[in-house]
């Protein structure tokens, strides 16, 4: 008897065993388990936001099983990101994606569709309510989510509307990292810090042993511009994976505005060491120069811009650091010829960078009123609310058009909003704008006091103590 129970035990495990081998299988059209185990290994490593690890891991998905079209999902998603993009091959397989397989499960053949799907402005509520329905129909596919939420961001762009989603989303899976990494953006965005700071306690409490939650409460300590936290933080997520390239360079950036330039170029020259394929190259250039903008260090401004031609890099990043060399040479006829053959590529109405560098320009050529005019009209709270570096940059600008003015109360008004050493660094120059020199003198000497870590050469410092020494000649 005791041998039948076991016997009808056995056969029902192996039932039900192959029931959820079948379910879960039958999102896939793999047909090797070990091409199927790579992916669920890559996309594990993609939602921990370790790409390079997922790349590597769809990459031997792809080769295990060349028909398999999710593995190339991922890899051509990076492809069309990347300045490879004319490979003959991925071109290929972009067409092979674009035409469903009748092997394909309904699965993939959905998600493949929405993420091929090119949004137009009239088909982007139609998309919106496509990827809410899909999200809704396979809730436990973290890959869909992955691949398909910067879509859903891109054609509903409406922050408030986007965090009321992530709300829903979050009262039926409470526990999803993801759902509350991007939550936690938005609240910032929406100007909410306390609500950002209670979803990212969270998501470091969920995921106590990976890099990400304390990268993500690190940016956002970097935007709220609390930056001694901010490298706390990005040092812990260092700690549970010290190759973690994201940390790392989000530590150099928060160095550099803290005024700690040598120790960010220190940090930059070891991550340069790295041989081969670097994808961070871009993000490390950008971060090079600006450390030498922020020590005023011309002579290696120079140089770098010598070799940007012979560096694999983006044609957007060489843009932008040669517009900037021109700003700092005051070089307005260079400056003035970037910006119209930026203008002339089209696409710039939403790129806010081209529109900080055009109110930079129309600053330094005399025209402030226009500047903050396009600034105020044209940059949202949001953006300004999201990225700290962003809204120093703007801040920057409309502090010296308001001084230009006159408006020494606007002025002041943006200052109070900067953290400290950057506000005191601003009221100094607008005390001394307005003719109130002892004032600006006490402000000066607040900058030494709040940026107690920076470099002599730091601007910010150095502009402060050379103000202090005027007066006191005074």
């Amino acid at each position: 008897m005791l041998r039948k129970i076991l016997i009808a035990l056995f056969i029902c495990g192996v039932i039900v065993a192959g029931y959820f081998t079948l379910t879960r299988e039958r999102f896939y059209s793999a047909h090797s388990r070990k091409a199927l185990e790579y992916y669920q290994d890559g996309v594990d490593n993609m939602m921990k936001y370790y790409v390079p690890e997922g790349m590597r891991d769809m990459e031997l998905a792809a080769d295990e099983d060349p028909d398999f079209p999710l593995p190339r999902l991922f890899l051509l998603r990076k492809k069309l990101y990347s300045m490879d993009n004319k490979d003959k091959v991925w071109t290929e397989w972009y067409k092979k994606l674009a035409v469903p397989s009748p092997e394909w499960t309904d699965f993939e053949k959905g998600l493949i569709a929405l993420a091929l799907k090119k949004p137009e402005p009239e088909n982007r509520e139609k998309i919106a309510a496509e990827i809410e329905d899909f999200l809704n129909k396979y809730p436990s596919r973290m890959e869909a989510f992955y691949l398909l939420i910067n879509k859903y961001q891109q054609v509903v762009e409406n922050p408030d509307k986007l965090v009321r989603f992530y709300e829903a989303m979050h009262k039926r899976y409470p526990n999803n990292a993801q759902i509350l990494n991007m939550m936690g953006y938005f609240y910032v965005q929406l100007g909410q810090p306390d609500k950002a700071r209670v979803i990212f306690e969270k998501y470091v409490y969920i995921r106590p042993d990976e890099a990400n939650p304390y990268d993500s409460f690190g940016d956002f300590y970097f935007n709220t511009g609390q930056f001694s936290k901010a490298e706390a933080y990005y040092r812990k997520a260092l700690a549970r994976k010290p190759d973690f390239e994201a940390s790392r360079l989000h530590l150099v950036k928060t160095m550099l505005y803290m005024g700690k330039v040598r120790d960010a170029l220190s940090m930059l020259d070891g991550m340069e060491k790295k041989k081969g394929n670097d994808p961070t190259m871009n993000s490390k250039t950008i971060l090079r120069f600006f450390c030498y903008v922020f020590t005023r260090n011309m002579l290696e401004m120079e140089k770098l811009v010598d070799r940007l031609p012979g560096m694999h890099l983006m044609d957007s990043v060489r843009r932008a650091i040669s517009l900037q060399y021109c700003v700092q040479t005051e070089n307005l006829e260079c400056v003035k010829e970037i910006l119209e053959n930026e203008k002339a590529t089209g696409s710039t109405s939403h790129n806010y960078h081209f529109l900080m560098d055009r109110a930079n320009f129309l600053r330094i050529t005399g025209h402030p009123k226009e500047s903050a005019a396009l600034l105020k009209d044209k940059i949202s709270a949001h953006i300004l609310n999201s990225h700290f570096d962003i809204r120093h940059y703007v801040y920057y600008i409309l502090i010296e058009d308001y001084m230009k003015l006159g408006e020494f109360d606007k002025a002041e008004t943006l200052a109070d909003e900067l953290p400290p050493g950057y506000r005191a660094y601003f009221l100094m120059k607008i005390m001394d704008a307005a003719g109130k020199p002892g004032k600006a003198r006490e402000f000066a000497g607040e900058v030494m006091k709040d940026l107690p870590e920076a470099d002599a050469d730091f601007y910010v410092l150095a502009e402060a103590r050379e103000y202090a020494e005027q007066g006191n000649r005074r």
